[in-house]
């Protein structure tokens, strides 16, 4: 299965509503003193949006071009202060560095895995925080093939692979959570993967 530029263009075609900020995220971003933001694989900018209405200057980093499309019109139309970047993240330099990164349900293949967390972390301002947040099939049972599987990692792979940076892990977490995602079932669940950490 290859989950590309294209894939994402058709999901976003078919999903093109604006959802409501992951709980996690909104829980974490009100601990926080506003300032510069990289939100990567920002889809339709749900997190993004939320962090400028806050007053963050922000930067949302995508590889679809129809989910940054749609994005740019919201944007124009809240004056939201959001730089679009339409980038496959394994080849985006940044010019910057940010007080916060924003790694939200990215699906990739295990060998970039290691690639994005590390590029993510190098964006990270000294005192910075970094937020992961997705989702793994680890511990629970379906029908889904191991390749689609791999998409996913589990707390215990992305640890492996940000124990390699310089980040310092503030807390991490792995548990069963109920599904607001608009294409899964009503009352459906999933395993949540959370981790802070700062440089």
């Amino acid at each position: 299965m290859s989950i590309n530029s294209k894939y994402w263009d058709e999901y976003y075609k078919e999903f093109n509503k604006l959802n409501l900020p992951d709980k996690y995220f909104l829980s974490e971003i009100s601990k926080l003193k506003a300032g510069s933001a990289l939100d990567i694989g920002s889809g339709l900018g749900a997190e993004s949006c939320e962090l400028s209405k806050r007053g963050w200057v922000v930067t949302s980093v995508d590889f679809s071009g129809y989910a940054l499309k749609l994005l740019k019109g919201t944007i124009k139309k809240n004056n939201y202060n959001i730089k679009i970047v339409k980038k496959d993240f394994i080849l985006f330099i940044p010019d910057k560095l940010y007080n916060l990164v924003y790694l939200g349900f990215i699906h990739v293949k295990p060998k970039d895995q290691k690639i994005i967390l590390s590029n993510a972390i190098s964006c990270l301002d000294k005192n910075g925080i970094f937020l992961y947040n997705g989702y793994t099939y680890d511990g629970i049972e379906n029908d889904e093939d191991s390749e689609f599987k791999s998409l996913f990692p589990s707390l215990t792979e992305v640890l492996y692979n940000i124990l390699q940076t310089d980040l310092k892990i503030i807390y991490a977490e792995q548990k069963l959570k109920k599904s607001y995602f608009e294409h899964d079932e009503p009352g459906s669940y999933y395993m949540s993967v959370v981790i802070k950490g700062t440089i």
